[in-house]
């Protein structure tokens, strides 16, 4: 319903975001499970968030529309 809003999440904040998780879980947080696992860690912890802001936008029925 918000393929508009999931795609300038993805291209224009996806960036932001990983960033924002450096900032706020620090700059080892993607080491937990090791070197061959930190951009699938990175990976989901984004999408995990973009689902999220994706969701409750859903749930208040915020549309974005053209």
């Amino acid at each position: 319903m918000n393929s508009i809003a999931a795609y300038v999440l993805a291209d224009g904040f996806g960036g932001f975001l990983k960033e924002s998780l450096y900032i706020h879980l620090g700059r080892t947080y993607d080491q937990v499970f090791g070197a061959p696992y930190a951009t699938l860690l990175q990976g989901f912890l984004a999408l995990g968030l973009m689902w999220f802001i994706l969701y409750r936008m859903y749930r208040k029925k915020i549309f974005i529309k053209i």
